[in-house]
């Protein structure tokens, strides 16, 4: 019996022993060979995660993992240190796909030149900002075109309707200061580039970005040259098995040059262009499988915000059902992005013209934030499920949603939809008091587009005017005459 015994523990503990998953990786220095014309690496780092035993790196910083009682596939947290160095890449770190066939790449930096770049990146990117700004200010008021001409210039760009000369001011100054909101986010994504591993474009761009020169940038990467480029690695990725790991490396490089032109043409007012680098982009990842990692993720929805009619609606949809199968085997934390994707696919939808599929999406969308006990995001759901609710003629319960939605936590899309129920029920003192903390929400949000201020910036003037409010004119600095 205690023979049998050895060979059942035997047999049991060699099956644990097959299953282990190996991981291997390397931990460099940020920039060493850009910046010496060698490679660096980290020796003595600390490498931990779970259901693996913790090892450090040896002297060409290179570790192992074996991975036990877990599935390949599953994404976990990997901790690196080290007694001087930080991790540059950390997001990168919250997500390791155990079972992932390419090396991992860990990259260090010293925590002060680590400060001292974002410092000197959000530096160059505020004076850009203010730069820019300044120029079409200038342009705006210049005397060699005539005050039509300079509106119908900024309609091209903010596909909306420019009344007069307050209203460019407005939507100018407002690009400006969402733009300056974003400097810190855009330094620190500039200071943790690690350029060994990116393209020459990249490069190019990358310095040209140091200079201030964003008009160069985005001629750097021009559509052109980023297709040519993703096409180059598709194609030898196509060659077979042994070319997967340097061109999926070679797309990876490449997406992160898209998602530096997008931003160069959001902060250049171009939102339709970013827009389309942003699809093209979750294009290149739906291509690489269905691995969905937080930037990833942020792409897809940055691209959903930026639609602004039906343009690319398949294929953000087939983007959007890969992510959400994605993130349902995920931990707790990465599942609160499911109530995100969710309210990404009722917004897809309702542009594309299909509201009662825009409907269910948003209801799953307020199930599953109710579940996260998420207030922010349930507010964001009443108000999506209100304004199709109300586009289906189901008022009632529409107007119902719009009073949870405003309940919980006020947003201007709430106040907005209720601005419109209000003028369609002639009741036009409310409606003018709800457009106006409308606009006031808007200046606070992030995520607010020139041509839907512009829209409730035209409601209030003629209700503000009707009504004699000069204190909201001049608040919202639309009493002076050109």
């Amino acid at each position: 019996m205690r023979g049998l015994f050895s060979v059942i523990l035997v047999l049991a503990v060699s099956r644990l022993v097959a299953q282990s998953i190996p991981l291997t990786g390397t931990v460099a220095i940020q920039n060493s060979q850009y910046e010496t014309g060698k490679r660096q690496y980290v020796k003595g780092a600390s490498i931990r995660a779970s259901f693996a035993k913790a090892t450090t790196t040896d002297k060409q910083g290179q570790f192992a993992l074996e991975f036990a009682g877990v599935k390949a596939g599953t994404p976990v947290r990997l901790s690196v240190s080290h007694t001087s160095l930080t991790v540059v890449n950390r997001r990168e770190m919250d997500q390791v796909i155990v079972g992932r066939k390419d090396p991992l790449v860990v990259v260090m930096a010293d925590p002060d030149k680590l400060a001292e770049a974002q410092m000197r990146f959000y530096n160059i990117a505020t004076t850009s900002i203010s730069k820019s700004y300044t120029a079409r200010m200038d342009s705006l008021r210049s005397e060699q075109r005539t005050l039509k001409e300079r509106l119908a210039a900024l309609e091209v760009e903010f596909g909306a309707k420019v009344a007069d000369m307050n209203e460019a001011i407005e939507l100018l100054t407002k690009q400006r200061d969402q733009a300056l909101s974003k400097a810190h986010e855009l330094a620190n994504e500039f200071a943790t580039v690690d350029l060994d591993g990116a393209s020459a474009l990249y490069i190019q761009a990358y310095q040209l970005f140091e200079r201030g020169e964003i008009d160069s940038v985005l001629i750097v990467l021009n559509e052109g040259r980023l297709q040519e480029e993703y096409k180059k690695a598709t194609n030898e990725k196509a060659k077979g098995k042994r070319m997967v790991s340097a061109a999926d490396t070679i797309i990876s490089v490449t997406a992160g040059s898209y998602r530096l032109r997008a931003d160069a043409l959001i902060r250049s007012g171009d939102h339709t262009a970013a827009f389309h680098q942003l699809l093209h982009l979750t294009r290149v990842y739906m291509g690489q499988g269905d691995v969905w990692d937080e930037e990833k993720l942020e792409t897809l929805d940055r691209a959903v915000w930026l639609q602004h009619d039906s343009t690319g609606a398949h294929d953000l949809l087939l983007a959007l059902d890969s992510a959400c199968a994605a993130v349902k085997v995920r931990s707790s934390m990465d599942q609160q992005w499911t109530a995100r994707l969710l309210s990404d696919q009722g917004a897809v939808h309702e542009r594309r013209g299909d509201v009662r599929r825009a409907r269910d999406a948003f209801q799953h969308a307020l199930v599953r934030a109710v579940a996260d006990s998420d207030t922010v995001r349930q507010a964001m759901a009443h108000a999506d499920l209100a304004r199709v609710l109300l586009l289906l003629r189901d008022r009632v319960i529409g107007r119902a949603h719009v009073d949870s939605s405003l309940a919980l936590r006020p947003t201007a899309e709430a106040h907005w939809i209720a601005y419109t129920e209000a003028m369609r029920r002639r009741k036009r003192t409310i409606a003018l008091g709800h457009v106006a903390e409308c606009l006031r929400l808007q200046t606070r949000e992030e995520r607010t587009l020139p041509w839907r201020r512009s829209k409730a910036l035209e409601a209030l003037r003629i209700l503000a005017v009707r009504y004699q409010r000069t204190d909201l004119l001049r608040e919202f600095k639309l009493d002076d005459p050109d």
